[in-house]
């Protein structure tokens, strides 16, 4: 039987689909989050912080399955695994919030539950999509991890911008500088995460 080739997977394709994969999950948590308070009516103790992982677990791991489904068997679990991981890992932090009395800035503790979201992510990728396609892919645990851990460290920028109460061209201004520290992201975690992906998959390629 012939071997099927694929056109060669290249960094820049592999960073452009993240792009596209971190937008959606931005949108997609935005999304949510207008619906939930449409909903709940505005119950802030309904939602939390779970729709991050939902949104960004379903917009980054669509991308990244519409880029492995060509080259790697069973790579529609990429996806579940992304949502999975992410998804549970919020879930926790809303509970043990919940639960916990402590007072603490949610916005320094969110990097550390994103890295263990792409922890857990990772590690079912690896265990269940890569181990038995892709030879010395282990890595992709940490390297997983560590890039969402950046990706969301660098767009915690936007948290340091004071947006004015008073409308006119310095708030829209403002908000249009926030937005962009919000989607700057996409372009690290595709690089870090790619610069490891995109020569596996090739090589992979090149054996076949």
């Amino acid at each position: 039987m012939e071997q099927q080739i694929h056109t060669p997977l290249t960094l820049k394709r592999w960073i452009w689909l993240t792009i596209a994969g971190w937008f959606i999950g931005v949108l997609l948590v935005i999304g949510i989050g207008i619906l939930g308070g449409i909903i709940f009516k505005g119950n802030k103790d309904l939602g939390g912080q779970a729709i991050i992982g939902i949104g960004m677990g379903i917009g980054v791991g669509l991308m990244q399955w519409i880029l492995l489904r060509k080259y790697l068997p069973g790579a529609l679990n990429w996806l579940w695994f992304s949502i999975i991981g992410f998804t549970f890992a919020y879930v926790v932090f809303d509970v043990a919030g919940s639960l916990i009395n402590v007072k603490f800035d949610v916005g320094m503790v969110l990097p550390l539950v994103t890295m263990i979201g792409a922890l857990i992510s990772g590690w079912l990728q690896y265990a269940f999509v890569l181990k038995k396609n892709v030879a010395n892919s282990k890595g992709w645990i940490l390297n997983n991890a560590i890039a969402w851990l950046l990706a969301h460290v660098l767009t915690m920028g936007m948290f340091f911008i004071k947006i004015p109460t008073q409308q006119g061209v310095l708030l829209a201004l403002i908000v249009a500088i926030a937005f962009i520290f919000l989607l700057t992201g996409g372009p690290l975690l595709g690089f870090i995460t790619g610069k490891f992906m995109v020569s596996k998959i090739n090589n992979l390629q090149n054996k076949d």
